[in-house]
């Protein structure tokens, strides 16, 4: 019994492994959903929508291009764009929920 819960453990972390490397080669498009987390302030957490144009309207941020980028290039520009309102950098991350894709 001990052996199947060593190989459900291992297969769980080597899908969550891939999972996250898939979400870090991925590029924002239009349509996508944002998952936002900031640790230093639980009240800038939200889902955003990827508009049309390729931006998002972040707090503190105003409009930010993220259509293209990377999940870690999207972290680094709402960091970027709420830094002045903090004493440290903040530690933003995002998780990404794609469109549905019409085929």
């Amino acid at each position: 019994m001990m052996i199947f819960k060593r190989i459900a453990i291992a297969l769980i972390m080597t899908l969550a492994a891939s999972m996250a490397f898939a979400q870090s080669e991925y590029k924002v498009r239009p349509g996508d959903t944002l998952v936002v987390e900031v640790l230093e302030d639980n009240g800038l957490n939200r889902s955003a929508v990827v508009l049309p144009d390729g931006r998002i309207s972040f707090p503190f941020a105003g409009s930010i291009s993220v259509a293209g980028r990377t999940v870690s290039e999207v972290q680094d520009a709402i960091a970027t764009g709420i830094a002045a309102n903090f004493a440290n950098r903040p530690n933003v991350f995002v998780g990404v929920q794609p469109a549905q894709r019409t085929t």
